[in-house]
């Protein structure tokens, strides 16, 4: 994952960025958290042996607490897409070339190759990069900290039951600034609930050379199917045949207010009805019956994206909006699909995007973190105030209009 980079990279500069809202806990607050995190797990059943291989190298990593709008998927949506498809592209149509294999894990479990092959080049950069966090010490500084709504002593215990049955050694055990782990980057509960041996070696390895277990795992994990149990003929979470992003086209003088973007979900026939249609072909028969929302992730002046239920898989495996719509738009490109058109984008700064939310706040337009992610309760609140401002609702911050909600000039 990029995002990792950027922690790796204050990790070794021994920089901490401290995140807004969120303080570093204490020796003492770390040290009773993992204390919990053990009696627990001793609940559960593990070993002594276990718990102490856990502490060896166990310490607070004070550049895991930072704000998510410092996360690489907080940049522009268009410059992350570009990239990674220009990126990408070339190198994920070759690996599905080299591993056959990928297209019978989409046969058994309904999720397209394509997808699986994008998520796995954003995940570890196709293996290049599987992370080299100490899990344990990851998930007691999360933890700690209360990062997020994840349980991190369920994670904390599962990475033990990792250890405890031997399917991954302790000193292994790395990954990511959120403790992810192998190809794909599950969790270390995903790992143990969706877990499979597609190749049939009798390890369920997601770090191995072949990426067969680690994509099979996460077809699993995206179809919330846990191992052992039958996918649906049609899918679950994903849904086999269906879109997951059309690119669509506004028609002229169209008013964006009529509905709420990223929210109004209506089938094709309705989009239709207001001359809202494919940018190139027709509708699929099999996405008639779903609805959609739209999403203008440059604005108006941007590309017009219907969003299909399969689409929320993507925000599922990583809830920033800029990564799935990424790895989204990756996998429409490994297909040979379209692209789309984005315009130049200005540059917006974190301090900028935190004094929006800051803005926004004082005027009761918004009342969550003050962490810089432009994310979905960010841009209701600005969609919010462009309304009331009689403007165009797309929820696109642009630096004109962060100076008029902040009353800043730039």
């Amino acid at each position: 994952m990029k995002r990792r980079q950027f922690l790796m990279s204050l990790a070794a500069s021994g920089l901490a960025l401290p995140a807004i809202g969120q303080t570093l806990p204490t020796a003492e607050v770390f040290e009773a958290w993992v204390a919990g995190a053990e009696a627990a797990g001793r609940l559960s059943g593990i070993s002594e042996m276990t718990l102490a291989s856990a502490r060896v190298g166990l310490a607070l990593n004070p550049a895991l607490i930072r704000p998510a709008g410092a996360a690489s998927e907080s940049r522009r949506v268009g410059q992350y897409v570009q990239r990674l498809i220009l990126g990408d592209g070339p190198i994920a149509r070759g690996k599905l070339a080299a591993f056959p294999d990928i297209y019978r894990i989409e046969q058994r479990y309904g999720v397209p190759a394509s997808v699986l092959v994008a998520f796995w080049g954003r995940e570890s950069g196709y293996g290049r990069d599987f992370g080299s966090l100490d899990v344990f010490s990851t998930l007691a500084t999360l933890g700690a900290s209360r990062s997020g709504r994840t349980d991190w002593q369920g994670e904390y215990l599962a990475a033990l039951t990792i250890v405890e049955r031997r399917l991954r050694a302790r000193e292994a055990l790395r990954g990511s600034s959120a403790a992810a782990l192998g190809h794909t980057q599950l969790m270390p509960s995903n790992y143990l609930k969706y877990g499979e041996d597609f190749d049939g070696d009798g390890r369920i390895d997601v770090w191995a050379t072949s990426p067969i277990d680690a994509l099979a795992s996460a077809a699993r994990h995206i179809q919330e199917v846990p191992a052992g149990q039958t996918v649906p003929q049609g899918g679950k979470a994903w849904i086999r045949g269906e879109s997951w992003i059309v690119p669509v086209q506004l028609p002229p003088g169209f008013d964006i207010n009529r509905i709420e973007v990223d929210e109004t979900r209506l089938t094709p026939e309705a989009w239709d009805a207001m001359g809202i249609r494919p940018a190139t072909g027709g509708w699929m028969a099999a996405d008639r019956p779903r609805d959609a929302k739209l999403a203008l992730p440059a604005g108006l002046g941007g590309p017009a994206l219907l969003l299909f239920p399969n689409y929320d898989v993507f925000e599922a495996y990583n809830p920033s909006r800029t990564y799935a719509l990424g790895v989204g738009l990756l996998a429409r490109a490994i297909e040979g699909q379209p692209g789309v058109f984005w315009p130049e984008e200005g540059p917006l700064t974190f301090d900028q995007r935190a004094a929006t939310q800051r803005a926004l706040t004082a005027q009761g337009l918004y009342s969550n973190r003050i962490d810089g992610d432009l994310g979905a309760s960010t841009r209701k609140a600005i969609r919010v105030w462009q309304r009331r401002n009689g403007l165009a609702a797309d929820g696109y911050l642009t630096l004109d209009l962060q100076s008029r909600i902040t009353g800043v000039t730039p």
